[in-house]
């Protein structure tokens, strides 16, 4: 069993680093990966796609709190990253790509990656652990 913890940052928010690899060229990113329980899926940033070229194959509706978007998904190898040599990759997912305002660059770690685990939240010590 793989596990890590991390000081969340000042505002409380869980962010992690996190590895997105393309499948068919095993090309990978490290970005900041946001833990968002409220997310069925893992959704990652539009500016993604392009940097690490990835290939849609799918599109689906995507409900939110305003609004509802068509939105491509696209598979990738998916992992938590200890350090640009040290990741932990769980497995290959199907992600969404949305804009993401404010997070440019960045994802959302959905239920569908945090299901795979144990998310434990500390307030008092304002960090979080990931067991997987």
């Amino acid at each position: 069993m793989a596990s890590f913890t991390i000081d969340c940052t000042p505002d409380g928010r869980l962010v992690s680093p996190v590895a997105i690899a393309n499948i068919a060229t095993n090309q990978s990113l490290i970005i900041n990966g946001e833990a968002d329980t409220g997310a069925s899926h893992t959704v990652i940033h539009n500016s993604i796609v392009e940097t690490l070229g990835l290939t849609q194959i799918d599109e689906w509706a995507v409900h939110s709190v305003s609004e509802t978007v068509l939105a491509r998904q696209y598979p990738v190898a998916f992992g938590f990253a200890r350090s640009e040599n040290d990741v932990l990759f769980i497995g290959k997912i199907i992600v969404t790509a949305l804009p993401l305002p404010g997070m440019n660059g960045h994802c959302l770690v959905g239920k569908d990656i945090l299901s795979q685990g144990m998310l434990i939240y500390n307030g008092y010590m304002n960090r979080f652990s990931f067991s997987f």
